[in-house]
């Protein structure tokens, strides 16, 4: 039994919200955050009632990284986190940052104030970052002589130039969310990033889950792809669509100006 849940999960009208819950902490990533918030997600992958996830942090900020002391405290907590069975596969710390790209809904991160370090290789695990003005960010690790190794190697060339992500990694700068909106990093500045994460939601449960889960999944695949294997999996996907009962209903209601139901998502 968990004695402390540091990071909380509650389905809402098909929402799921998953919250950091260390605020006394700026939310910063201990053992159990990484034990629970993986756990969490891997459930969400094959929750087919969900329609969206939003990742958010009490208090007073988003994620401020590794809590360094706690895990220093933590006997085998640093093995523990950094271990791999083959070097291709993920670890706990590239986990809970890419686990939130195999969920088959759209995941929206409501960022604020703080987004260091690890919790800045999380926010882009999520298809979508709404972010305060205020908000600061940093790729951190060259502040304890380290690269960053949270599937950033991943998400980084979907949203940057190969010389930003270099620069920031090098210098380890803190910078605001003009800039973030100017490089890629966020999607919009919103001063209710958690409000507009609800209100997009809410629009995305208009539209066919398939539709959804199979236009993330093509450009998730094909974002570095050749143009060969870009448009195969484009027929492929679409073709795993059309003519299925959630498709049937989107054309319908686009049609008749009446809403249809829709289906559980199929299988990928």
């Amino acid at each position: 039994m968990i004695e402390e849940e540091v990071v909380l999960c509650e389905i809402k009208d098909k929402i799921a919200f998953v919250t950091f819950n260390r605020p006394d902490k700026y939310n910063a990533l201990s053992l159990e955050v990484f034990e629970q918030m993986i756990a969490i997600g891997e459930e969400l992958i094959t929750n087919k009632k969900i329609r969206a996830v939003i990742l958010s942090g009490k208090g007073k900020g988003f994620c401020s990284g590794l809590d360094v002391k706690s895990m220093m405290k933590t006997v085998g907590a640093s093995n523990k986190v950094m271990q791999k069975d083959k070097p291709e596969d993920q670890n706990m710390v590239q986990r809970i940052s890419l686990v939130w790209r195999d969920i088959p809904v759209p995941v929206i991160a409501a960022i604020h104030k703080i987004c260091y370090g690890g919790g800045f290789q999380i926010a882009l695990g999520a298809d979508i970052r709404y972010a305060t003005p205020d908000c600061k960010f940093s790729i951190m690790e060259t502040k304890w002589g380290l690269i960053p190794d949270m599937g950033g190697s991943v998400t980084f060339p979907e949203v940057m130039n190969i010389d930003q992500v270099k620069e920031l990694t090098f210098t380890g700068r803190v910078f605001e969310s003009a800039e973030a909106k100017e490089i890629g990093v966020i999607t919009k500045i919103v001063d209710d990033p958690l409000q507009a994460a609800i209100d997009l939601a809410m629009e995305l449960k208009e539209r066919s889950p398939d539709a959804l889960m199979y236009g993330k999944k093509l450009f998730n695949e094909t974002w570095l792809c050749d143009e060969g294997e870009s448009l195969k999996k484009e027929t492929e996907y679409q073709n795993a669509i059309t003519g299925k009962m959630n498709q049937l209903s989107a054309a319908g209601s686009n049609m008749l100006g009446v809403k249809l139901p829709f289906k559980k998502r199929q299988d990928s």
